[in-house]
């Protein structure tokens, strides 16, 4: 186990797998990539949270890439697709922000 493999929100070692999963809780909410048991056991709050946030998000930046994709394949010119493409990289931004709220909401509740 590495120093860093600590749960984001309560500090509690982890595996490798379960830490990325409670840094990322869209692998378990929106992609079910891993299953973590730690974050269903101790943290119900912010996987749902999370789930709530990150779903729409996550697959409005998979449908505008697809249709970006879609769009590039059938030829159209790039002042049309490039800004279809870009628009992912805004929403996964926003998505990295809610993520980083919401860890640090609610360590502050698991403190108090």
């Amino acid at each position: 186990m590495r120093r860093s493999s600590r749960c984001e929100l309560c500090g509690a070692p982890l595996s490798f797998r379960e830490f990325i999963a409670s840094r990322y809780a869209c692998l378990t909410t929106c992609l079910p990539l891993v299953k973590s048991r730690h974050l269903l056991s101790a943290h119900c709050e912010y996987l749902e949270e999370s789930k709530r946030a990150g779903r729409p998000l996550l697959y409005s930046a998979l449908t505008i890439t697809g249709l970006a994709t879609i769009l590039a394949i059938a030829g159209q010119p790039l002042y049309i697709t490039l800004p279809l493409f870009s628009s992912p990289a805004v929403l996964i931004s926003i998505g990295s922000y809610i993520r980083l709220r919401l860890i640090s909401m609610h360590k502050r509740q698991e403190g108090s």
